[in-house]
């Protein structure tokens, strides 16, 4: 049996690579990537079985097996993941699914589903999470059977023993005192099981090098390595309090300030890494301790491997490792809760890097944390005052013109009136010509284009329900408006439908609210993926814009960076700068561009027709409503495209709008 096993994180291949090595019949290669990957299985010629990661890059474990399947047809997959797949059906069919942390014997009962296999010796019962390797617990002073546990009192070179605290899956951890110094230190020791190794005990020295190298305040300091008899071992600085596993293994509890301080240092730490260009394990509840003067800190997790986990699932780690703490689940603050919000979403509406997520902390500090619980940089003062001087600017123009609408309401209200379709509706539908000509495209290169007519506005929330009710009602015409890549029965319905469809379309103003923000049908729909979009601009007899059309639409010919002209003006469009969720397409009268199309920088993102260089990729266009550049700051520039994501990828920040090369009637 040839089984091909691959996952980008190393400590976790050195675990479960033991397992799949004592079959009897199997030849295991391993790989730490997709390309990799693919480079064995055209020398086999031939895979059994594939264990792969999900989340990997350049290559994610679909994308793998899909290769993979065009070398062996008759390939068996078994996924490894630490995330939901439920979204993800038409991937995962066929496959078998082990959800990160499991148990080895789980695996090889997945393995026994497709290939019987020779007897083995038993598993023990070790779990295997994401970034380490096994894991177990022991109570402080007791060894576990087969360590040799160092006793109080023992002294392990210029180091005395002072009690266990913990087993990792590297060995022992034991706070101790350097005698000559008076320092207490928390101290590593390489288990004996794993010193016998020579390449396990070169490299534990080695990430011990690594982290002796790096110095920075938010992470903790790490001050000697060596070997000392039978040990192996490295010196850390002691915190005295506890790590984020203990606070939920006691059911503690945290408050907004810490909660958001704790962010700040995991933010600071893994920033600081990347800037050095330095890899890391994965940060998980144990690598963020509370001291007793309630100071956070963050262990040091630089390593000489190669490993460089992706900062948005990291993100999404430490916004669920916070949210279980927080009472009630979630902050009392509504802003650091749509910060938490946020760190858990991935693709365009995440935090692109650490850096940005720090920036992001930085200007809620003012907010959340108490008088003198933090200083702050000039630069970054200077940040904050340019967005806050942005939102009072937009409150005097609202207060000057709060009086002329209050005046022409009564007017407003019967002139409104007449064009509301069904609970305040609006016709939106309405497309414009764009003449034929040259125009400049992305940086500088001129494009001729024919004319062609675009939507006005993006498509609505209720112009989508009208497409969903003419599907309900005649599900045999629903074939003819798919894409002839689109799998055969696929749903159109948009992700988390239900939850903003019926408070829009609720008879009472009142009741047109999720998450305390006002919803109405006017609203962009989204959460549709591309073969949603394709699906209902064939219904409307449509098709949707090329990338070249849909940039020429929002800048003209001159080239500006936004549909109103070259400066950001957080006024004309639904921005990140005062807006923290969608729109009425028409709200933003400043937001069009000189052919009169809106929207085009904020509000949502927006699915196009055209394809990236692979293939694979639809192109997205636009801005959004939470679009921000890497250091936090609003960013719906009109030459935004976006090309990571699949046909099959849903978000709340992106929307789309159709068009056709000739006037196209309603529907």
């Amino acid at each position: 049996m040839k089984i091909l096993l691959v996952d980008d994180d190393g400590d976790m291949i050195h675990v479960v690579l033991p397992s799949l090595t004592s079959l009897l019949d199997a030849e295991v290669h391993v790989a730490h990537g997709g390309p990799e990957a693919l480079e064995y299985a055209r020398e086999w010629g031939s895979v059994d079985l594939l264990i792969t990661d999900v989340v990997m890059k350049p290559m994610d474990g679909f994308t793998l097996r899909y290769e993979v399947e065009k070398l062996s047809p008759a390939v068996k997959t078994i996924f490894m993941t630490g995330y939901d797949l439920a979204d993800y059906a038409d991937y995962i069919a066929g496959a078998q699914i082990i959800s990160k942390p499991f148990e080895i014997s789980s695996l090889r009962a997945l393995v026994e589903h497709y290939f019987p296999l020779q007897p083995a010796a038993a598993e023990s019962n070790v779990q295997v999470e994401p970034g380490s390797g096994p894991s177990v617990s022991a109570e402080p002073g007791v060894a576990l059977a087969g360590v040799a546990a160092l006793q109080p009192g023992e002294m392990l070179g210029d180091y005395k023993i002072v009690s266990l605290l913990s087993e990792k899956r590297w060995g022992s951890v034991y706070e101790a005192v350097q005698t000559t110094m008076h320092r207490p230190v928390a101290m590593k020791v390489l288990s004996p099981d794993l010193q016998q190794d020579p390449s396990i005990r070169g490299q534990f020295i080695s990430d011990a090098q690594a982290k002796a190298g790096v110095q920075h305040p938010a992470l903790l300091s790490v001050f000697e390595a060596g070997e000392r008899g039978a040990y192996s071992f490295y010196t850390i600085e002691y915190v005295d309090g506890a790590n984020l596993e203990d606070y939920l293994r006691h059911n503690q509890e945290i408050d907004d300030p810490l909660a958001l301080q704790l962010i700040r240092v995991a933010a600071e730490g893994l920033s600081h890494l990347d800037q050095l260009g330095i890899s890391h394990v994965p940060l998980d509840a144990s690598s963020l301790y509370v001291d007793s003067a309630r100071r956070p800190r963050l262990s040091n997790p630089a390593t000489q491997s190669s490993s460089h986990p992706d900062a948005r699932r990291e993100m999404n780690s430490l916004s669920k490792i916070i949210s279980q703490l927080l009472p009630g689940g979630r902050a009392l603050d509504p802003a650091l809760q749509s910060l938490l919000q946020r760190m858990a979403l991935s693709g365009v509406e995440g935090f692109p890097s650490w850096e940005s997520l720090l920036q992001a902390v930085k200007a809620l500090e003012p907010k959340i944390m108490p008088a003198g619980g933090f200083k702050m940089s000039a630069q970054d003062v200077a940040a904050i005052q340019a967005v806050e001087k942005a939102t009072k600017r937009k409150k005097r123009i609202i207060w000057a013109t709060a009086f002329v609408v209050l005046v022409l309401l009564s007017l407003a209200l019967f002139s409104e009136s007449r064009r509301f379709i069904k609970h305040g509706e609006r016709e939106l539908d309405m497309q414009v010509q764009v003449p034929a000509g040259e125009f400049i495209y992305q940086n500088g290169e001129k494009v001729d284009l024919p004319a062609f007519s675009i939507d006005r506005y993006e498509v609505t929330i209720g112009e989508y329900a009208r497409f969903l009710s003419y599907l309900e009602h005649h599900p045999d015409e629903a074939a003819k408006f798919d894409h002839p890549a689109q799998k055969a029965g696929k749903s159109h319905t948009p992700r988390d439908w239900d939850t903003y469809y019926e408070p829009a379309n609720s008879m009472l103003a009142k009741n047109r609210v999720v998450n305390a923000i006002p919803i109405d049908l006017n609203c962009p729909v989204s959460g549709v993926d591309w073969w949603d979009a394709y699906a209902y601009a064939r219904w409307k007899g449509r098709r949707l814009p090329t990338e070249q059309e849909w940039e020429k639409a929002a800048r003209g010919t001159d080239g500006r960076l936004y549909p109103w002209g070259n400066d950001f003006d957080p006024a004309k469009c639904i921005s990140a700068a005062g807006h923290d969720y969608r729109a009425p397409v028409d709200a933003a009268g400043g937001d069009c561009s000189p052919y009169g199309v809106c929207d085009m920088a904020g509000n949502v993102a927006e699915w196009t027709g055209s394809l990236d260089s692979t293939g694979r990729h639809p192109v997205i266009r636009g801005g959004s409503y939470h679009s921000v550049d890497d250091t936090g700051r609003p960013d719906v520039k009109v030459t935004q495209r976006l090309t990571e994501l699949f046909p099959d990828d849903r978000s709340g920040y992106l929307g789309f709008r159709t068009a056709a090369s000739e006037p196209a009637t309603t529907k």
